[in-house]
């Protein structure tokens, strides 16, 4: 590949790999909230932060149906 310029700036970004972090910056992130990090909270995490959007997203689709069923208006 030709050197042009936008290669050479993707090879200094993505060239330098060297963590430069101090011990003390690498123990914090280890934890969060006093708790040790796993990368698998995540995915559950996520899911539950899903289905909280989605409940309320739910909630609002619905909400006109259900109070002309209840209540015979939508006020």
């Amino acid at each position: 590949m030709e050197d042009s310029y936008i290669w050479s700036k993707l090879q200094n970004y993505y060239g330098e790999t060297k963590y430069l972090g101090s011990v003390q910056s690498i123990q914090r992130d280890r934890t969060i909230f006093k708790k040790p990090f796993k990368r698998w909270y995540i995915a559950p995490a996520a899911m539950v932060f899903q289905a909280i959007c989605g409940s309320v997203y739910a909630w609002s689709v619905f909400n006109r149906p259900i109070d002309m069923a209840i209540y015979g208006s939508d006020q």
